[in-house]
């Protein structure tokens, strides 16, 4: 949580100077700072669905299938 508030108020702080100062480099680190907001809800939402046993099983089936795959390459 502490991120996400940090990022969003770099992101604000360094668009607004980026706008006052007429400068594109903090403006584009202001959209840097928005990405890695992103980046910080696909981490959170991954480790969320990480934790259920639907994943467990989604992993569990997919070894398999790849173990499938290999079986029939190595069956030729």
């Amino acid at each position: 949580m502490i991120g996400v508030v940090a990022n969003v108020g770099l992101s604000i702080v360094k668009g607004i100077a980026g706008v006052f100062w007429n400068s594109s480099a903090l403006i584009a680190d202001a959209a840097h700072s928005l990405s890695d907001l992103f980046s910080d809800f696909v981490t959170y939402m991954t480790i969320k669905i990480s934790r259920t046993v639907y994943f467990f099983n989604f992993i569990i089936i997919i070894f398999y299938f790849i173990l499938f795959i290999l079986f029939i390459q190595f069956e030729k």
